[in-house]
C-alpha cells in the first residue's frame, strides 16, 4: 500500500520503485484518483479484505492492514500474540481518548511500548484519512472539498465555506498560491515531560482496563458464563470503581452482578444529558439506577434534582481527592533540583497528578452547574481537529507553503503580545476569532520554533524561580491596533436557505432498488422539507369567559413554580399548592399527589393554560368530531416564519405607507410543493403597494436614519456601526392592527441570546451601538443584502444599486 503527503516523496518513490525519469515521475505524481474510484492499491486492498472477511469493522480493518509489517514475524506469527494486538487495537480505535490523543498516536504508543522498534517503522502505519487525497487544482480555484475519508457535516460545511472564502479573495486579487497560509490546530503543545506523563498515563489507565476485564471473566465464570466482556461492561466497572460501589444519584450499594450480564439494573448515564451539549465521554458518565435515570433524571443536570444536596454529599471523596491531589501538585511546584533529570521526574510527576486532577474536577464540575450554557458543547474540539486536520490537504491544492500552528501556542501569544489579560478568552463578539487569525498570521516558522524555548523557560521561571522569558511584538504598535480592528470589521454571516431543497432517495419496488437503461440506479425526489414546519407541543383549545384559550397537558414532574398558577382545574390546582405548601416544591413535584387517596386516585398530569399561545396554526382536521367547532383542528404552535415581504406605496393623500406579509415555515413548503413558490410574497400587495423587499432569517442590512446617501457616503467605521443580520420575524397586534415585527442583531455579536438586552425604536445616527434592535415594518429603514448590497465572504460591501 502507497500513500504520500507531498509530491516529492511520491516522486522519489516512483523513480525508485518504477524506475520511471525525473519528467515521467513529475506525471505520474499529478495524477489523482477521482472519489468515485479507489484510492487504494491492489496490495492495500487484499491487506484489508482479510480483515474485513474475518468480521472486523473497516476503521479496525485498515489500522491492522500493516501490522504484519511493523510486528517480527516470530512475535505476530504467534495466534495468542496476534489475538492481543487486534483486540488492544479495537480497544483504542473505539475508545476516544480523554486527552484528546488521536487514535493513531494511541496505537503506536501501544506497539512501541510492547516492541522494541525503531520510529520508522510505525510510520508503516495505515489510516483511513490516507485512503482519499485531494487532487491538483487546475483551475487555480478550490473545487469541491467533498472526500470518501470522512462524513462529518459540520466539517464538510466549515469547508465549503472555507472554499467560499479563499475563492473569493483569489478572485479579487489578493492571494495568490504563494500566499503562506497559516492553520490552527487544536491540539495542545506537549513539551517532553508533558508527553511522558501523557504516556505513563495512558498505560495506567490501560491496565486498569485489564485488570477490570480479567475481574468480569472472573465474575461471569463464578456464574457459569463463558463471555468475552464487552467495553461498555469494562467503562461500567471502571465507574463503579470510581463511584466506591454507590450510585450517585440513589445512594444504593451496588454490586457487580447488578449493572453485568443480559438484564442490567443500572445504566450508564450522562450528568450532562447529551441533548444540551454534553459530550460522551468518561468525565460526563456516572453509573445510576437505570429506573432513576429513566424516570426521574430523564433530561435533567443534577441541580434540578430534588435530592440535589444528598447527591453531593455522596460526592464528598471525590472533592477531597481534588483537593489532596492540588495540595500534591503545589509541592512538586517549586524548589530546585540539582541535575535535569530530577528536575524532568518532578515536573512528569506533577503534569501525571494534573491529568487525574483534571478528569475528577471536570466531572465534580459538571454536577456543580446550575444551568446549561446555550453555548456549551464539550465534542467542539474535536470537530475544529477534523476540520484542521481535513483543510491542510485541502489547502494544498492550490498553496504551495502552508504552516501549521498548535492553539495552545496562539493562546500564549495572545497574553504575551497583549491581547488578553484575563484566563478566559473575551467570546463577547464574533472578533475574537479575528484577534486569533492575526496572531495565527504573525507566528512563522522561527517563533513557532522558539515557542517551545520559551514554553519551557516559562515553566522554570514559575516553578524553579527562573528570569521571566520575554517575546518581542510582530511591530511597536502591534496591541493597539489590533485592538481597534472592531471599528473596521464587518462580520459576513452565512445563513443557507434549506427550507425549499427537497430530499432525493433511491427509487425502490417492493424493495428492490430500480435502474434505469445505463444501469445506474434511478432517483425520486421527495417532498421533505429541511426544517420544523412547527413546534411538536399539540394544543387542546378550551372556552373560558367567552374565550378560546388554549392548553397542554404536562406531567407533574416537568412543571415549573410558574406553571401552578395556570393549572386549568381549579380543584386540582389546590390540590398541588396544598401539597408544595406541605413538602415543598421539588418534594412535591417529585412525590405523590392524590385527587382522592381513598379510592386511590393519583395526579399523574395536568392540564395548564399557554398564554403565549393564541393563535395557533390549526394543522388539520380532527377524524372525531366534536360539537364545539373550536375543537375540531389538530393545534399546534409556529416554529418560525420563513419571510417577511415588506411593502410601500402612497395613500390617497400621498403620505408613504408601508404594509408586510409574513409567511411561515408551513406554508413556505406547501407553496413549493404545489408549484407557486413565485406567488409566496407577490410583488404587489392588496392595496396596491410594490415589493420593496424580502426579509429573512440571516439576511444582513444596512441600517440608516432618515437617507440611503447617509450609506453611500458612510466610510468603513460607519458601515461596520450600522451592519446587522435579521434574526426574527414575527407579528405583533396593537389596537386592532398587526405589525410586522423585525428583530435584528449587531453583525460582531455572539453572545447567548439571554445576555443581549434588546432595544426598540428605528436607527438614530450617531447613537451608541446596539446590540439587538427591534423594528416594526413601519420603522424599519434600511439597505437590504440581496436587493441594495452583496456581501462577500471576506467582508466586502459592493453596492448594487443607488
Amino acid at each position: 500500500m502507497f500513500f504520500f503527503s507531498d509530491d516529492e516523496k511520491l516522486r522519489a518513490w516512483a523513480k525508485e520503485k518504477l524506475q520511471l525519469s525525473e519528467e515521467e515521475a513529475l506525471k505520474f505524481s499529478k495524477i489523482s484518483i477521482g472519489n468515485d474510484y479507489s484510492s487504494l492499491s491492489l496490495n492495500a486492498i487484499n491487506k484489508i479484505l482479510v480483515f474485513l472477511r474475518r468480521g472486523f469493522k473497516y476503521s479496525h480493518a485498515v489500522f491492522l492492514a500493516n501490522i504484519s509489517s511493523i510486528v517480527p514475524k516470530e512475535i505476530i506469527s504467534n495466534p495468542e500474540n496476534r489475538k492481543i494486538i487486534e483486540r488492544e487495537i479495537g480497544v483504542i480505535v473505539d475508545n476516544p481518548s480523554p486527552t484528546k490523543e488521536t487514535i493513531e498516536q494511541r496505537i503506536k504508543e501501544f506497539l512501541m511500548d510492547n516492541f522494541d522498534l525503531g520510529a520508522a517503522h510505525y510510520e508503516r502505519l495505515y489510516h483511513p484519512s490516507m485512503i482519499d487525497v485531494y487532487a491538483k487544482s487546475n483551475t487555480g480555484f478550490l473545487g469541491s472539498p467533498r472526500t470518501n475519508s470522512f462524513k462529518n457535516p459540520m466539517a464538510m460545511r466549515a469547508l465549503f465555506r472555507l472554499r467560499a472564502l479563499v475563492n473569493d479573495l483569489i478572485k479579487n486579487g489578493e492571494i495568490d498560491k504563494d500566499t503562506k497560509i497559516h492553520i490552527e490546530y487544536s491540539r495542545s503543545l506537549n513539551d517532553a515531560n508533558r508527553r511522558k506523563a501523557l504516556e505513563r498515563y495512558q498505560r495506567d489507565r490501560e491496565k486498569k482496563n485489564n485488570e477490570f476485564r480479567e475481574e468480569i471473566i472472573k465474575h461471569f465464570r463464578e456464574h457459569g458464563i463463558d463471555a468475552q466482556p464487552t467495553l461498555t461492561d469494562i467503562e461500567k466497572y471502571r465507574l463503579w470503581e470510581e463511584q466506591g460501589h454507590i450510585c450517585i444519584y440513589t445512594g444504593e450499594r451496588i454490586a457487580l452482578s447488578q449493572f453485568l450480564g443480559s438484564n442490567p439494573q443500572y445504566d450508564i448515564e450522562h450528568t450532562i444529558p447529551r441533548s444540551l451539549g454534553g459530550e460522551d465521554a468518561l468525565e460526563n458518565k456516572t453509573l445510576c439506577n437505570n429506573k432513576f435515570n429513566r424516570d426521574v433524571k430523564k433530561n435533567k443536570i443534577p441541580s434540578q434534582l430534588s435530592n440535589y444536596q444528598e447527591i453531593l454529599i455522596r460526592l464528598e471523596p471525590v472533592k477531597e481527592r481534588i483537593e489532596e491531589l492540588r495540595k500534591q501538585i503545589e509541592k512538586l511546584k517549586g524548589g530546585s533540583a540539582a541535575t535535569k533529570e530530577v528536575r524532568d521526574a518532578i515536573i512528569q510527576k506533577r503534569r501525571l497528578l494534573e491529568y487525574e486532577r483534571n478528569y475528577l474536577s471536570d466531572k465534580y464540575g459538571k454536577f456543580l452547574m446550575k444551568e446549561v450554557p446555550s453555548d456549551y458543547r464539550k465534542n467542539q474540539d474535536v470537530d475544529n481537529s477534523i476540520i484542521s486536520k481535513y483543510a491542510r490537504p485541502y489547502l494544498r491544492t492550490i498553496f504551495t507553503h502552508i504552516y501549521t500552528v498548535k492553539g495552545l501556542t496562539t493562546s500564549q501569544f495572545r497574553k504575551m503580545w497583549g491581547l488578553q489579560e484575563d484566563e478566559k478568552k473575551d467570546r463577547s463578539t464574533f472578533l475574537n476569532h479575528t484577534v486569533d487569525a492575526i496572531v495565527i498570521a504573525c507566528i512563522g516558522p522561527k517563533e513557532y520554533s522558539e515557542m517551545a524555548h520559551y514554553y519551557k523557560a516559562d515553566e522554570e521561571f514559575r516553578w524553579f524561580g527562573k528570569n521571566r522569558p520575554t517575546m518581542p511584538k510582530p511591530w511597536a504598535t502591534f496591541t493597539e491596533d489590533v485592538q481597534n480592528i472592531s471599528k473596521e470589521v464587518l462580520v459576513s454571516h452565512y445563513t443557507p436557505d434549506n427550507l425549499k431543497k427537497r430530499t432525493y432517495k433511491l427509487l425502490r419496488k417492493r424493495g428492490e432498488i430500480q435502474k434505469g437503461p445505463d444501469g445506474k440506479p434511478l432517483m425520486t425526489k421527495g417532498d421533505t422539507a429541511r426544517g420544523a414546519l412547527h413546534l411538536e407541543t399539540f394544543y387542546g383549545a378550551i372556552q373560558r369567559d367567552d374565550e378560546i384559550k388554549y392548553v397542554v397537558r404536562k406531567p407533574l414532574s416537568s412543571l415549573e413554580k410558574t406553571d401552578i398558577t395556570k393549572i386549568v382545574d381549579d380543584v386540582v390546582r389546590q390540590k398541588v399548592e396544598q401539597a408544595i405548601e406541605e413538602k415543598g416544591f421539588k418534594e412535591a413535584m417529585a412525590g405523590t399527589i392524590w385527587m382522592n387517596e381513598q379510592k386511590g386516585i393519583q395526579i399523574k398530569k395536568v392540564r395548564i393554560f399557554t398564554p403565549s399561545v393564541t393563535n395557533p396554526i390549526h394543522l388539520k382536521d380532527l377524524r372525531d368530531k366534536s360539537r364545539f367547532e373550536y375543537k375540531q383542528q389538530l393545534n399546534v404552535a409556529n416554529d418560525r416564519n420563513y419571510c417577511m415581504g415588506i411593502y410601500e406605496g402612497t395613500d390617497k393623500k400621498g403620505k408613504v405607507k408601508r404594509s408586510f406579509k409574513l409567511v411561515n415555515n408551513l406554508n413556505a413548503v406547501g407553496a413549493v410543493n404545489e408549484g407557486v413558490s413565485s406567488n409566496m410574497v407577490p410583488v404587489e400587495d392588496s392595496n396596491g403597494f410594490k415589493l420593496r423587499y424580502v426579509l429573512k432569517i440571516g439576511t444582513m442590512v444596512l441600517l440608516y436614519e432618515n437617507t440611503p446617501d447617509e450609506i453611500y457616503e458612510a466610510n468603513q467605521e460607519e458601515l461596520t456601526r450600522r451592519l446587522y443580520k435579521v434574526v426574527g420575524l414575527s407579528v405583533l397586534s396593537l389596537s386592532n392592527r398587526d405589525y410586522g415585527r423585525v428583530n435584528l442583531w449587531y453583525n460582531q455579536e455572539s453572545r447567548p441570546a439571554k445576555e443581549v438586552k434588546t432595544i426598540n425604536g428605528a436607527f438614530i445616527r450617531g447613537e451608541d451601538i446596539r446590540a439587538a434592535i427591534m423594528n416594526y415594518h413601519t420603522q424599519l429603514n434600511a439597505l437590504v443584502e440581496g436587493f441594495d448590497f452583496t456581501l462577500s465572504p471576506s467582508g466586502k460591501i459592493r453596492f448594487i444599486r443607488r
